[in-house]
């Protein structure tokens, strides 16, 4: 298993109190990410408690050079700011030669077309 596979069981298994050796993951690579390397949603199955089937997601987002300052980003000014302004940071590994990988809040898309409500549009453009 690779590093960064390892990482991503040993954070999920901590959060959900879960055995790392017991999650299923499914990757689907995104598109997007303007200047990330690559961006992947992640859904992780494991068993609760009770048996039961349960379902996490979250997105792995990786960058390289420049990029590699959004990391600074979430660690450094969106901590500070109420969560509704920005998917939570997870995790943040800093790789070797300016490669850093996000582990984020995946967040679920409400509107395809962000100017539905024309209220806020008014608001955002005044």
């Amino acid at each position: 298993m690779d590093r960064e596979a390892t990482r991503i069981r040993a954070l999920l298994a901590h959060m959900h109190h879960a055995d790392p050796g017991e999650l299923h993951l499914r990757h689907q690579r995104l598109r997007g990410g303007l200047q990330a390397t690559s961006v992947t949603r992640l859904a992780v199955r494991d068993r609760e408690a009770r048996g039961r089937w349960r379902v996490h997601t979250l997105v792995v987002k990786r960058l390289a050079g420049s990029a590699a300052r959004e990391s600074m980003v979430y660690q450094e000014l969106l901590a500070s700011l109420p969560a509704a302004l920005a998917p939570r940071l997870y995790a943040a590994d800093r790789g070797t030669a300016g490669h850093e990988v996000l582990y984020l809040e995946a967040l679920r898309s409400v509107s395809a077309w962000p100017w539905g409500k024309l209220s806020a549009a008014r608001g955002v453009l005044e």
